[in-house]
């Protein structure tokens, strides 16, 4: 059961890191300073933070699958992120 939490936690990290970066682009495409240097700093922050995790918790039964969990929760999170953005511009 904790494996289980343990990739939810990674796939929601890669969700919310995808969501997080695409408003960060948007940011610096409108030229705010201050929120762009704001999300930077967060994305640098769980990036580095999810890749210290994996690294060490590398394990041949559960790294692999850490990273396509992280992976496939940036997808999702990129997919949300721009949905998210066409509906605001609405």
């Amino acid at each position: 059961m904790q494996n289980f939490w343990m990739y939810m936690i990674y796939f929601g990290a890669g969700v919310l890191q995808d969501i997080v970066i695409t408003f960060y682009y948007r940011f610096v495409a409108d030229k705010k300073a201050g929120l762009s240097a704001t999300l930077s700093f967060i994305t640098t922050l769980i990036n580095l933070t999810i890749l210290y995790g994996i690294l060490t918790n590398l394990t041949p039964d559960s790294g692999f699958w850490l990273i396509i969990t992280y992976a496939f929760g940036n997808g999702v999170g990129a997919y949300l992120a721009v949905r998210f953005s066409r509906l605001s511009k609405n």
